[in-house]
């Protein structure tokens, strides 16, 4: 049986200041990236290597590396792994390393096709992939309660892409669409509202995120709390569909317990983000509780603002008014912020 993975990287320095951190990567104790005075290092594989030019095995285990720097080099550490070596350079450096695993060893006298990517051709956006909008006609004066007259925006149940239309959260954009999020994973961005609601275009905005459950646009950037993280959804290109997907905060302990979500979110004024996280059912070392996240998104400046309380609590924090309900029976808490 034959595994392959290839890996496309691309970094970008000055030549006087390496602009990452001085670690980005860590596995438990050990540094899988590292920055030096003049280059990066980049474990790739953890034993000792024979090494060809650009191709080393370790072995039924065999890397290839391609590039068109010649600085970008293949190498073995002092305490025997294989290393990718990245020069700093004034310009973007393209390369792959292609990884492959076959206890036949039916591999090593083949080589993956020399292509080199260049990813700055991805960083302005591509062209939309869900083409098709839907256009349907809201509902005016559907009901009323204590001198509210409610409106209905009609949701798209049966559509082009046979996405199940679960409600789940939504934030308005300055210029009044509004984003819809839904349980499955999807987001849409609804426009045309306005007080007749007779063209109201749904469009699929994005997909495959983890129960968004709260949203905000911050600075003209969609974002979203799902489980386990906070998503910022970008359009480089503007045309209503988001390109990149940048994790901006993982949590240290995510769980995948049914009622381990996350839910609502808020900006301080500060910057920094606030939602909610329920702890009953899950592995969670806290029995759920309100979560703070920097304005940067550091993981290790994230804390824990209300845990643990038994009865109906408000307070104000960072410009936050917060509401919480807890149930003594089930460990668990609900917000309204």
């Amino acid at each position: 049986m034959v595994f392959s993975l290839r890996i496309t990287i691309f970094f970008v320095y000055d030549l006087k200041h390496l602009v990452y951190p001085s670690y980005l990567l860590k596995c438990g104790n050990e540094h899988l990236v590292n920055l030096l005075h003049d280059h990066l290092e980049l474990i790739v594989l953890d034993d000792i290597p024979k090494i060809e030019g650009r191709v080393a095995t370790i072995g039924h285990s065999i890397a290839w590396l391609q590039a068109k720097d010649d600085g970008v080099q293949f190498r073995a550490s002092e305490n025997g792994k294989l290393v990718l070596r990245i020069p700093a350079s004034s310009k973007p450096i393209h390369l792959n390393v292609a990884l492959a695993h076959d206890e036949s060893d039916s591999i090593h006298d083949k080589a993956p096709t020399d292509q080199v990517i260049n990813l700055s051709d991805k960083t302005h956006g591509g062209p939309r992939r869900w083409k098709t909008t839907h256009t349907v006609r809201g509902r005016l004066a559907t009901s009323t309660f204590q001198g509210y007259t409610m409106d209905s925006i009609t949701v798209p149940l049966k559509n082009a892409y046979n996405s199940w239309m679960r409600t789940s959260s939504l934030a308005f954009f300055p210029d009044g669409r509004l984003a819809v999020g839904t349980l499955p994973g999807d987001v849409w961005i609804v426009s045309g509202i306005n007080d007749e609601l007779d063209k109201v275009t749904w469009q699929r905005f994005a997909a495959g995120l983890y129960e968004p459950l709260g949203m905000k646009v911050v600075d003209g950037v969609l974002t979203a709390i799902t489980r386990g993280r906070i998503v910022k959804l970008h359009d480089y290109n503007n045309d209503g569909e988001a390109d990149f997907y940048e994790a901006f905060f993982n949590e240290v302990e995510p769980d995948k317990g049914w009622h381990a979500y996350n839910f609502d979110l808020e900006v301080g004024e500060d910057g920094s983000f606030y939602y909610g996280r329920t702890g009953g059912f899950s592995q969670w070392s806290v029995p759920g509780g309100v979560v703070k996240v920097s304005a940067h998104g550091n993981v290790e400046t994230h804390r824990i603002l209300k845990s643990g309380t038994i009865g109906n609590i408000s307070w104000k924090y960072g410009g936050v008014v917060f509401d919480v309900i807890t149930s003594s029976e089930i460990n668990d808490h609900s917000a309204r912020f």
